[in-house]
């Protein structure tokens, strides 16, 4: 996941080793070893870079897929490039036959629109398996694409694509024309722009990127709250605070635990921290920063459904699971856990480590980390690394319990598969009922996924 526009990726010290870590975290190690699931992973469907022509010479593009994102509704799937190509390209879940008869896909435009590639993708589907169609290319950044993101917004699709260019593109989908068209180009990072996260609403967009800010942008699209027709957007914060590149940010519930505010922004850095934003009366600070969670950079946030926990993906192979703790249980035991015992890592506040799964990718980074919806089962999350395989770790339960005291999850890798000739970039969920992934590769494929509990 070698980031080549910018030396600053390159590791300014050597990885820790797990039994340091793990002293240094003082929380128990979650173990794999103990699984006998078989769940498994089949590839349903492959999509690999179209291939240019050159004076007759036909090749394609070394161009890394750095992100891949699925629509709120699971109807579209969009996948960002790096250079030399860098593209937004999008897939549409297949309609039934009928449907497909009666209301033909109409070639995609559009003014900011680049048309699609010169061959189809490939692809590999088996029989009764919902398939993805190829709709759109786009093209309007001239440098590397690194994150895109779905409003979660239902009246109409809305994409987010976050550029090394400095700026974040909003891409509007035009049902009419069935054409997707660049609407807004927010600019005001200094250099690259590296995540972008949505609230729950839609209302509010995040980004985040290497001058180490990160920012708050109020939407008004309409359909949000406050939305109106000239989908506007709003700087409202700019938050300094983190000592390196952030590389992610999401939201998660505020459980009362800090300011006035329904939410809470959680960002990840090349500093090895996470932090916690908050609103109080419309200002956002920084509430809490955790430190420790990992020997190296952070790569990747990911929020549980109910938003009860975040689990965080590191350069150092592991993955910490954090706990996030309501107004009430901070005020009712001062943020101790089920036992009545101290948090077994970090600050006392209302977000604290539980549990650490020191060697998800044994001897690689990782560099992606999702949740699973609550219909692919109990406590599972997905992660993909430099080691080129995807991972799939569900919670340990013995009679509707954790096998471990309350509060200190137990993890067992349910499912690995080898996902790309390269890094995995990129590992995401299908969110209506967890039984698709997708994930982006250094070899420049976006794969599909079935996953059989």
């Amino acid at each position: 996941m070698m980031e080549t526009e910018q030396a600053a990726e390159q590791p300014q010290q050597q990885q820790k080793q797990q039994q340091q870590l793990l002293h240094n975290a003082s929380v128990p190690s979650s173990s794999s070893s103990s699984s006998s699931s078989s769940s498994s992973l089949v590839e349903i469907q492959v999509f690999v870079p179209p291939s240019r022509s050159i004076g007759g010479i036909r090749y394609t593009p070394d161009s890394p897929a750095w992100h891949c994102c699925f629509s709120k509704n699971g109807e579209w799937l969009a996948a960002c490039f790096g250079a030399p190509n860098p593209c937004i390209r999008l897939w549409r879940r297949e309609r039934r036959r009928s449907q497909q008869q009666q209301h033909p896909p109409a070639p995609a435009t559009s003014s900011t629109a680049a048309v699609a590639p010169s061959d189809a993708d490939g692809v590999r589907t088996p029989s009764k398996t919902p398939r993805w169609v190829f709709h759109s290319a786009l093209e309007f950044h001239e440098r590397t694409i690194r994150c895109v993101e779905f409003c979660p917004l239902s009246s109409s699709p809305t994409l987010a694509a976050a550029s090394f260019d400095a700026t974040v593109t909003i891409w509007e989908y035009e049902k009419g024309s069935d054409a997707w068209e660049c609407t807004t180009q927010l600019e005001g990072h200094e250099n690259e722009v590296k995540c972008v996260a949505w609230n729950a609403t839609g209302s509010l967009l995040a980004t985040c990127g290497r001058d180490k800010t990160v920012w708050i942008w109020e939407t008004f699209l309409d359909g949000s709250i406050g939305g109106s027709g000239d989908n506007a957007f709003e700087c409202l914060a700019v938050l300094d605070g983190h000592e390196a590149d952030v590389k992610a940010v999401r939201f998660a519930p505020s459980h009362g635990a800090w300011g006035d505010g329904d939410e809470l922004l959680l960002s990840a850095s090349y500093d090895e921290t996470v932090r916690v934003w908050a609103e109080d009366d419309g200002d956002w600070y920084c509430a809490l920063s955790l430190g420790d969670l990992h020997g190296d950079t952070i790569w990747s946030l990911a929020v549980a459904p109910g938003g009860g926990r975040v689990v965080t993906a590191s350069a150092d192979g592991g993955l910490a699971i954090l706990r996030c703790y309501t107004g009430a249980e901070k005020a009712g035991n001062g943020n101790n856990d089920d036992d009545g015992n101290d948090p077994p890592h970090g600050p006392r506040g209302a977000l604290a480590c539980v549990g650490l799964l020191a060697d998800a990718h044994p001897g690689a980074a990782v560099y992606s980390i999702d949740c699973a919806p609550v219909g692919a089962g109990h406590g599972r999350m997905v992660s993909g690394g430099s080691d080129g395989r995807l991972a799939i770790y569900r919670e340990v339960l013995r009679g509707g319990a954790s096998a471990t005291a309350p509060g200190r999850p137990l993890f067992a890798l349910d499912a690995s598969v080898d996902a790309s000739a390269g890094d995995v970039n990129c590992a995401r969920w299908h969110p209506p009922d967890g039984s698709v992934l997708a994930s982006a590769g250094d070899d420049g494929t976006v794969r599909l996924w079935r996953y059989e509990p």
